[in-house]
């Protein structure tokens, strides 16, 4: 995979950068690619992914289908199951005849993030949107769109969680009406760049690459001319930072989306 760590930063990007070192998950996409899977894509060409089947593995590993773990969350077009993902909210599709100007819905091709759609194999359309700091999905039962050019409104018509989708529809909405940046560390952990850090340590290792390595990965060079003494602080921070890797990755690394 190489040490390269997505700069995506939100909860549901970051959830991604964990997994897919998973030695666990790694195992399960290697047998499908010899099993002859051929990954699922989103290119210029297309509107919307279509799944051609359920896929019961992934979701035990908290995905809507599988993923390439060579990529990171926005290459990949990583979509987290509504059933781990519990900020996921419903949507509507507005007919443009029935706008009233004072409800203000949301007009896809407006909203300043990208998106990505995605069609499972029930009929169930989603929709990806995200940006370095932020990550909503949305889902619409037995909804077979072709055009981001629509307007769509957000159901609470679920109970469960309920809190954490209020929230989200209020975020949707902020960043869409311009009162809230999205320069805003909306759903990004407080500690990200020390998390990013220890997939660095980690990825460095897992390719047979020595603490010097490391710690001038996480330092820089300079470090190298510091005497034994005080160059020993920065080789034990590598060694810290790839057991907080290791706690990610093979801890309940679910429980990361459940801060978003």
């Amino acid at each position: 995979m190489g040490n390269i760590v997505s700069s995506y930063s939100a909860y549901a990007a970051w959830t991604w950068e964990v997994l897919r070192r998973r030695t666990a998950y790694l195992d399960y996409y290697n047998s499908l690619l010899l099993e002859g899977f051929t990954p699922v894509s989103l290119n210029d060409d297309t509107v919307v992914l279509k799944l051609p089947q359920s896929y019961p593995r992934a979701e035990k590993f908290g995905l809507l289908f599988p993923a390439n773990p060579e990529l990171d969350a926005i290459t990949a077009n990583v979509f987290w199951h509504p059933k781990v993902f519990k900020s996921v909210m419903r949507f509507h599709v507005v007919e443009k005849a029935h706008i009233d100007p004072n409800d203000k819905p949301i007009f896809l091709p407006k909203y300043p993030t990208n998106r990505t759609h995605c069609r499972d194999v029930n009929g169930t359309h989603h929709i990806r949107i995200y940006g370095e700091n932020v990550w909503f999905q949305l889902q619409c039962n037995n909804l077979h769109i072709d055009t981001e050019n629509i307007y769509i409104g957000v159901d609470f018509n679920r109970t469960t969680d309920m809190e954490k989708r209020i929230e989200s529809g209020r975020e949707l909405s902020a960043i869409y009406n311009g009162s809230r940046s999205l320069n805003d560390p909306i759903h990004v952990p407080k500690r990200i760049e020390l998390h990013k850090q220890s997939m660095i340590a980690y990825d460095i290792k897992t390719a047979g690459g020595t603490w010097n390595d490391v710690a001038v990965a996480l330092h820089g060079k300079e470090i190298l001319n510091l005497n034994p003494d005080e160059f020993k602080k920065y080789w034990q921070s590598g060694r810290n930072a790839l057991k907080r890797a290791e706690a990610f990755i093979y801890g309940d690394y679910l429980r990361i989306l459940d801060q978003n």
